[in-house]
């Protein structure tokens, strides 16, 4: 799990991984994108 800054570039230069990868956002608490090994990504924020 990693806190960064997250950017559209952020999020297209994040890799697959064969597990799951979460993207914490460092500004808004609680929010995430979570990337697949297939390279979904799906946002989830605060309060959803």
């Amino acid at each position: 799990m990693a806190k960064i800054k997250l950017t559209k570039s952020a999020v297209d230069a994040a890799q697959p991984q064969t597990n799951i990868i979460e993207l914490r956002d460092t500004l808004v608490p609680g929010f995430l994108c979570k990337i697949t090994p297939s390279y979904r990504r799906r946002t989830t924020r605060p309060g959803t």
